[in-house]
């Protein structure tokens, strides 16, 4: 499923419409036979992939079903009731995807209210995932305030980052306000913005991050760093050369 991910980040227009049909094609019939809910005893291993299956079904396939099963979902599971919890967060990445303004102020309020420290972050994560664009400069909007703790910035702006749509928007935030984000987060954690840059793969930006990192060094993970930014070159090699051939197919 992470490969499937990778393969929509290099097609747009019709192709990528072509592709999702080809993800629900792949992904439906096996989410039908494991089935849409846990059946009696189920271990976590086959919990997990229910998730992972409806959550590719939803996002990467945008199907309609799936869809609105996420809205019943989440709604549900935000109202205190018995919903699995693998179901629970892919709910929330398919609603992340699809969801517009409306729906992240009610993740950002889910954020606040949560019962456990694991809801919690599962609708704070989610807030920089979303790809409507006025959801998404909300999302930015609120990153270097009190309500993302220090000790989450990092994972936040990483997801951010991350975002097949809206990625550069949040590194333009990361390139910008460098020194204040430093200034919030422990030195040991700052790394963990960095994992988020893979994701950037158009060659402008690419330069981009590159050149920056030349010069704003994170010593306590030099290695680390010097790692992630030749993984960003590797899957911007990727990105350029299988577009026209994922295209084609």
């Amino acid at each position: 499923l992470l490969g499937l991910g990778w393969c929509d980040r290099a097609l747009e227009g019709p192709p990528r419409e072509r592709f999702r049909a080809f993800v629900r094609e792949l992904v439906r019939p096996a989410l039908d036979r494991l089935g849409w809910e846990p059946g009696e005893g189920e271990g976590d291993v086959r919990r997990a992939l229910r998730g992972a299956l409806f959550g590719a079904l939803g996002g990467l396939g945008a199907d309609p079903e799936a869809i609105e099963r996420a809205r019943e979902l989440e709604a549900a599971a935000r109202a205190g009731g018995e919903v699995d919890a693998a179901l629970a967060a892919a709910a929330v990445q398919v609603l992340a995807v699809h969801g517009g303004v409306e729906e992240l102020e009610a993740f950002r309020r889910a954020a606040r209210e949560a019962r456990t420290p694991q809801e919690h972050l599962r609708y704070l994560f989610a807030l920089p995932e979303f790809r409507d664009p006025a959801a998404f400069a909300v999302a930015l909007g609120i990153a270097l305030t009190d309500e993302v703790r220090p000790q989450d910035l990092p994972q936040y702006l990483a997801r951010g980052l991350a975002n097949r749509d809206r990625g550069p928007e949040a590194w333009a935030l990361v390139r910008d306000r460098w020194d204040d984000i430093m200034a919030r987060v422990a030195p040991s954690a700052a790394i963990y913005l960095a994992y988020g840059l893979r994701g950037l793969t158009d060659p402008a930006v690419v330069g981009e991050v590159q050149a920056f990192f030349a010069e704003h060094d994170i010593p306590q993970s030099a290695l680390q760093l010097r790692q992630i930014l030749e993984s960003q070159r590797v899957h911007a090699a990727f990105v350029a050369r299988a577009t026209a051939e994922l295209a084609g197919w």
